[in-house]
């Protein structure tokens, strides 16, 4: 990808863990940039009172590119705003360091948000975001207006659906 990408490197796994409990959200292996450490390298110069969010890891497949976001405890409307924060702050800082605009990000780019379905009051995330990607009174739904502005998709996976439907696909 670009210099600073190669200087974070990680796996999944690493990526995905709750430093507040030691707790992983996979068990994959596969490598992947850990963008908390890419930005932490970016604004480090910057000399900013206020640090920006980002997203956890960033996975390249092919011409694919995924942003993942992990989530290990109850998500709330609070926790959906600080993940749009993150999505903002991460498209700022990747377009930036890459010199990809939004048009890129459109084409190429898919969010993927990741919640432990044991710690949350939710039950089977993904069907939920799906089932409800119209309605406005979803959880997710702050996140629908990102999809085909900012990335190509969005998707929502419990754990146990991330390693099915993704990590095991990889």
């Amino acid at each position: 990808m670009c210099e600073i990408f190669d200087r974070h490197f990680s796996t999944l796994q690493m990526t995905s863990i709750d430093t507040a409990n030691s707790e992983d959200m996979t068990d994959s292996q596969y490598n992947v940039v850990n963008f908390d450490d890419v930005k932490n390298e970016y604004v480090s110069s910057l000399k900013l009172k206020n640090i920006p969010t980002s997203v956890d890891a960033i996975l390249k497949k092919g011409n694919e590119i995924f942003f993942i976001e992990f989530k290990n405890g109850n998500l709330d409307a609070k926790d959906v705003y600080d993940i749009r924060k993150k999505i903002y702050d991460t498209l700022l800082i990747y377009g930036d360091i890459t010199g990809k605009t939004i048009n890129y990000t459109r084409e190429f780019v898919e969010f993927i948000l990741v919640c432990n379905a044991e710690k949350s009051s939710k039950v089977n995330l993904a069907e939920r975001f799906l089932k409800n990607k119209m309605s406005e009174s979803s959880l997710f739904s702050p996140l629908f207006p990102f999809e085909k502005y900012c990335f190509k998709k969005i998707s929502v996976y419990t754990k146990e659906e991330f390693k099915q439907n993704f990590t095991n696909n990889l």
